[in-house]
């Protein structure tokens, strides 16, 4: 892999890094610890917040390249606009892509 990463660099195509992470409930926790007679409180606006998908790319020359935020998760609509306003700010500069095999990443439409 790191031989193909060079390979591109080397034919000037600047590599960008590509995943994305999801936001939702299960991230506030099930159980909390408390100390004996006291109450654990828990804050329900922040259970009602929606489950959020982070789309980000970065590279080695410019770090933060782009990032989207989407409600649910990330299909291959989302990843398609994610991509066309990533290439928007790449204009005819050559990018590589390096992502992992999530299916809007490899599906053919995308």
């Amino acid at each position: 892999m790191k031989s193909e990463l060079t390979k591109v660099q080397n034919a000037g195509y600047r590599v960008i890094y590509i995943d994305e992470t999801m936001f939702t409930r299960k991230a506030c926790p099930d159980i909390e610890w408390a100390r004996s007679k006291e109450n654990m409180t828990v804050d329900l606006a922040r259970l009602e917040e929606p489950t959020l998908a982070v789309l980000c790319g970065i590279s080695k020359e410019s770090g933060l390249e782009h990032f989207q935020i989407f409600e649910r998760s990330v299909n291959v609509d989302k990843f398609i606009e994610y991509l066309d306003k990533l290439r928007e700010m790449n204009g005819e500069t050559k990018v590589c892509l390096f992502m992992d095999n999530l299916s809007a990443h490899t599906s053919k439409k995308s």
